[in-house]
């Protein structure tokens, strides 16, 4: 799996990077975020997006795992 480095959003544009988990042992899962600034700093958490007036956002997901998981049930 390759990981990938942070790119920094466009001048007043703000960054939202989300991520999830799903446990194996029961039917739960969680999704979370930060949102970021063009320079990179912490502005807030993903549930105060709208809440701050942020209009400009660009929404970013990584699903490596989920695409290598793909890939290996495919294969084997």
């Amino acid at each position: 799996m390759t990981i990938g480095r942070w790119q920094p959003s466009m001048a007043d544009w703000v960054k939202v990077n989300i991520d999830g988990s799903v446990s194996r042992n029961n039917p739960k899962s969680s999704v979370g975020g930060v949102v970021r600034g063009p320079s990179g700093g912490w502005l807030v958490g993903f549930k105060m997006v709208l809440a701050k007036g942020f209009r400009c956002v660009e929404l970013k997901s990584d699903n490596a795992m989920l695409i290598e998981t793909i890939h290996n049930e495919l294969v084997t």
